[in-house]
């Protein structure tokens, strides 16, 4: 090789050097969304420093809850570092906005004062430019607790905690971004994971039933579908191992919610657990629980159909 040569190859190096070498970390990305007219759409990808592509690896999507994005579900907690512990690529998809809400379809329980203060201001800030109002429905008390016990709870309709519009493309771009991950890097399809918390939590519960065929396991945190409305039969139907997580203290709703959730999805012979994380916080506690959430999650593995 003469030495123009040389300079040649050297110069084409340097214009392509993600030939070289596979970039590892934390990744930002992003892509133009069709649904939402071209419109930029970030997500996050944490990719192990051994990652090689010459072998399968396992992947985790994590659904923030409302108000994050797809950055805050690492950079408020340690889930980089559990997933270059464990060997596993993680992404983060925003979900169209901070209040998308995922898609889903199902009433959740909070208590009544989350609901009071929270789920119509939740509701104005997932629209954007061009979504018209819906109109809204009351809530649905659940219960009324003793004196000296919790708050009292209530059913909150999905079309008053989000957009219907912003829902819909919120479910189109985590389905997006789980495409784009699979295409760029060398997913095993047997180890696809999906999580979440709050807002991410009963999306997690909400995708893992609308597309059972992708998932080994899953694992909702925080949120609470009500059990009375959530199909658990796709889970063990299609075996969707899940553990819901719940902390001892969330603020938000009481664990007995996500608990009867569990032991209706048990009695439809679903592969389900249940973590209570003591003394643990609506937003704290999933990041307590990841070691145990991940062990949960890579423990399964779908089967071929």
């Amino acid at each position: 090789m003469n030495l123009r040569q040389v300079i040649v190859a050297g110069a084409m190096l340097l214009a392509f050097p993600a030939f070289a070498q596979p970039q590892t970390g934390l990744l930002e990305r992003s892509y133009p969304m069709a649904e939402a007219g071209g419109m930029a759409m970030p997500y996050s990808v944490y990719v192990p420093k051994g990652y090689d592509r010459s072998r399968t690896w396992p992947l985790v999507m994590v659904l923030h809850g409302a108000g994050g994005d797809h950055r805050t579900v690492f950079t408020g907690s340690n889930l980089a570092e559990v997933a270059e512990q464990r060997g596993v690529i993680v992404v983060a998809p925003l979900g169209y906005n901070a209040f998308g809400g995922w898609g889903v379809i199902y009433p959740t329980i909070v208590t009544a004062n989350t609901a009071k203060r929270g789920s119509k201001a939740i509701l104005g800030l997932s629209r954007t430019a061009g979504m018209t109002a819906p109109p809204t429905n009351p809530a649905r008390s659940v219960d009324e607790p003793p004196a000296g016990a919790d708050e009292a709870h209530v059913e909150v309709p999905p079309s008053d905690l989000a957009d219907p519009e912003a829902s819909r493309l919120s479910e189109i771009d985590a389905m997006n971004v789980l495409g784009l991950v699979r295409k760029d890097f060398n997913i095993d399809p047997a180890r696809i994971y999906l999580m979440g918390n709050s807002m991410g939590g009963v999306g997690t519960a909400y995708l893992a039933v609308k597309y059972p065929k992708l998932w080994a396991a899953v694992s909702p945190s925080g949120g609470v579908v009500a059990a009375w409305s959530y199909p658990a039969e796709h889970l063990a139907d299609n075996d969707v191992a899940a553990l819901f997580v719940h902390g001892e203290k969330d603020e938000h709703g009481h664990y007995r919610f996500n608990r009867a959730l569990v032991d209706s999805a048990r009695a439809k012979g679903g592969d389900i657990g249940f973590l209570l994380v003591q003394g643990g916080s609506h937003s704290r506690a999933w990041i307590t629980a990841l070691p145990q959430t991940f062990d949960f999650l890579l423990a399964h593995r779908r089967t071929p159909d």
